[in-house]
């Protein structure tokens, strides 16, 4: 009989856990979001470097 309570209560600790992470779906993807777009901007800066300087800057303001 416990085994079969601990299954449950692992299952009903899954299932809590899950709500959780869908909650946290749209703040991770945020996340992810932001982290891509430095990424992007990142490298669009390095490909842009061989332009001047004062390019660049107008360049990456223009984009955030």
């Amino acid at each position: 009989m416990s085994i079969v309570n601990g299954l449950i209560a692992s299952k009903a600790k899954l299932i809590e856990q899950d709500k959780r992470a869908r909650l946290n779906d749209c703040e991770m993807l945020h996340i992810v979001k932001s982290q891509n777009r430095v990424i992007w901007l990142t490298l669009l800066w390095k490909s842009s470097e061989k332009k001047s300087s004062k390019h660049n800057s107008n360049f990456i303001s223009n984009i955030c």
